[in-house]
């Protein structure tokens, strides 16, 4: 069984193909952990989408990123709409074939990807031979 940690697709629809077909993902062994910006700057943010819904099989983690924080912001609650475009969301917004398939997307983010804040410390330890 492999594990397998994914960020930052940004809408690429093709690169996350590559990905997943070079670890030669098997969804009955293998286990993977979305680290979130599934959309936004890329032109693809709707397939992505698409794609990552097909792969929730129970056991794939799906985290919820900061670029689906300011779609959800800006397309559900109708705020920061410039603060989303300004980090991609145009081409999100582009993307997808309706605005009615971009609420039910934003929806989607809130109800199905885990909302953390992961606080990740790198601890250096000075290592000393003892003579």
């Amino acid at each position: 069984m492999g594990e397998y940690v994914i960020g930052d697709i940004h809408g690429e629809i093709e690169a996350l193909k590559t990905i997943i077909n070079k670890i030669n993902y098997d969804s009955t062994e293998d286990k993977l952990i979305f680290l979130g910006d599934y959309i936004d700057r890329g032109s693809d943010s709707y397939q992505v989408y698409r794609y990552i819904k097909k792969l929730d099989n129970g056991s794939n983690i799906f985290i919820r990123g900061n670029h689906e924080e300011m779609m959800i912001d800006a397309v559900l609650n109708k705020n920061n709409k410039g603060l989303w475009y300004h980090n991609g969301g145009r081409a999100t917004e582009r993307s997808f074939p309706n605005y009615s398939e971009l609420e039910e997307a934003a929806n989607f983010l809130i109800l199905y990807l885990i909302n953390i804040q992961m606080r990740i410390i790198y601890l250096f330890m000075p290592v000393f031979d003892l003579i």
